[in-house]
C-alpha cells in the first residue's frame, strides 16, 4: 500500500515538474524581444521607404503592426510575416514593382502641372518636418502635382546609385537623371543605363548641373561654372535636343557679375524667368523676361527661419489666381533639414499670408522643381 502511495506520489511531482518548466518556458520565450529587419525594395534593388530597413521590437505572440502594402507599388515578393510576433528573430526582404503601366508613367510625366526631382534620405528615420542628414544614403526621387501644394512619390524602380543633387529630363522616350557628371537613362522606368554626361563649351570649364528648366515647347539645362579669365563661377543655359538627347550649344546668362552659389537657382514663372539667391534669412529676387537680357534686382524676400540655419534648396513656381509660391527647405548646425516649408506671393511679390509646411509623402533633400505652367 506504501509502495503504491509513494509512486502516485512521485508521478504527481514528476507531472507537476513537466508543468513547470513548460510553463517557465513559455512565460521565457514570451518576455523576450523579437526583432524583425524588413527592407523594402524596388525592382532595381532600391530602398523604397526611410529608414531603411524598418525595425520591428516586440514581444512574441504581440500583433505584428506592419502593413506590406506601399502606395503606387505591388508587391512582387511573398510576405512571410504573420500577423503576430514571431518567436525568432527575423530579415525579410520584400520586391516591388510600379502599379502603373509604362504608358501610363509616361503620360503622367508629360501632363502633370509640377515635377519635382529629388533626393532622399534613406537612411535617417522621418521626424514630422524634419530629419537628419549627416551620413545619410541619399537616392533619387520623383514627385508630381496638379496643385503646387500636394506632391506624390512617382512610383517607379529608381537607380540603386547615392546622388547628390539630381535633375531631370523628361521626353517622348522616357527619362533622363543627371547627377554628379554622369547620366542615367530609363525608356521603362525600370532599367537604367549610366554613362558619363559633363556639359562641354569653349565658354567655361567644370560645369555642374544647376537645374532644368521646362517650358511648353522645350527644356533648359542649366549649369554653373567659371568662364576662361574670371574667378567668380556664372550661369550658362542650353537647350536639352531631343533627338540627340543632349545640349550642343549654351549661352552665358547676364547676372551682372553676381556670385552664382551652388543653392542659386532659376525658375520660370508665366513669361518671366526669376534668379533666386539665399543669403542668410534674406532671398535676393532677380527678374527678366528672356534669357538673352540681363538679370535685374526686383526684391529681397525675408524668410521666417533661425539666424543659424540656412537654406538648402530654394524655388518658386506659379499657383492660382497669378499668384506665386517660395518653397525652400533649412539645415541647421547639427545637420538637421527642416522642411520644406512655402509661402504664397501676390505677381509683385508682396507676402500673402503666413509661411507653411508643404505636404509630401517623404522628407526632401537637395530637391528641384519645375512647371509647364504658364
Amino acid at each position: 500500500m506504501k509502495k503504491r502511495l509513494w509512486i502516485v506520489v512521485g508521478l504527481v511531482v514528476v507531472i507537476l515538474g513537466l508543468t513547470g518548466t513548460m510553463f517557465y518556458s513559455v512565460s521565457l520565450q514570451s518576455g523576450q524581444d523579437t526583432v524583425i529587419q524588413i527592407f523594402q525594395r524596388d525592382q532595381n534593388g532600391t530602398p523604397i521607404n526611410s529608414p531603411a530597413p524598418i525595425k520591428l521590437v516586440k514581444k512574441a505572440g504581440q500583433k505584428n503592426p506592419f502593413v506590406a502594402h506601399v502606395r503606387g507599388y505591388r508587391l512582387t515578393t511573398d510576405n512571410p510575416l504573420s500577423v503576430r510576433m514571431p518567436r525568432q528573430n527575423q530579415r525579410v526582404v520584400l520586391r516591388y514593382r510600379s502599379a502603373k503601366t509604362v504608358d501610363q508613367l509616361r503620360r503622367k510625366l508629360k501632363r502633370t502641372a509640377y515635377l519635382q526631382v529629388a533626393t532622399q534620405n534613406v537612411t535617417t528615420p522621418n521626424l514630422g518636418e524634419a530629419q537628419v542628414q549627416r551620413k545619410g544614403a541619399n537616392f533619387a526621387r520623383l514627385s508630381t502635382s496638379e496643385d503646387g501644394t500636394h506632391w506624390t512619390k512617382l512610383p517607379i524602380s529608381y537607380p540603386n546609385v547615392r546622388m547628390v543633387a539630381p535633375v531631370a529630363v523628361t521626353s517622348a522616350r522616357g527619362l533622363t537623371v543627371l547627377d554628379s557628371g554622369y547620366r542615367y537613362d530609363t525608356s521603362d522606368y525600370q532599367h537604367w543605363q549610366r554613362s558619363k554626361w559633363q556639359p562641354q563649351s569653349s565658354q567655361f570649364k567644370a560645369a555642374k548641373v544647376q537645374t532644368v528648366i521646362r517650358t511648353a515647347r522645350q527644356q533648359l539645362v542649366v549649369v554653373r561654372a567659371k568662364q576662361p579669365g574670371h574667378r567668380t563661377p556664372q550661369l550658362f543655359v542650353g537647350a536639352w535636343q531631343g533627338s540627340k538627347q543632349t545640349v550642343t550649344s549654351w549661352q552665358h546668362l547676364a547676372t551682372g557679375g553676381l556670385a552664382i552659389r551652388a543653392g542659386d537657382t532659376v525658375s520660370r514663372v508665366g513669361e518671366d524667368y526669376y534668379l533666386l539667391q539665399a543669403r542668410g534669412r534674406r532671398v535676393r529676387v532677380s527678374r527678366t523676361r528672356r534669357l538673352t537680357q540681363p538679370f535685374k534686382k526686383i526684391k529681397v524676400l525675408s524668410l521666417t527661419m533661425h539666424a543659424s540655419h540656412r537654406v538648402t534648396s530654394l524655388n518658386l513656381i506659379p499657383v492660382k489666381h497669378g499668384q506665386l509660391r517660395l518653397i525652400f527647405s533649412t539645415l541647421d548646425h547639427e545637420q538637421i533639414e527642416r522642411g520644406p516649408f512655402y509661402r504664397d506671393y501676390r505677381s509683385n511679390l508682396r507676402p500673402r499670408g503666413k509661411q507653411h509646411v508643404l505636404v509630401t509623402d517623404f522628407p526632401w533633400h537637395q530637391y528641384q522643381l519645375s512647371t509647364r505652367k504658364r
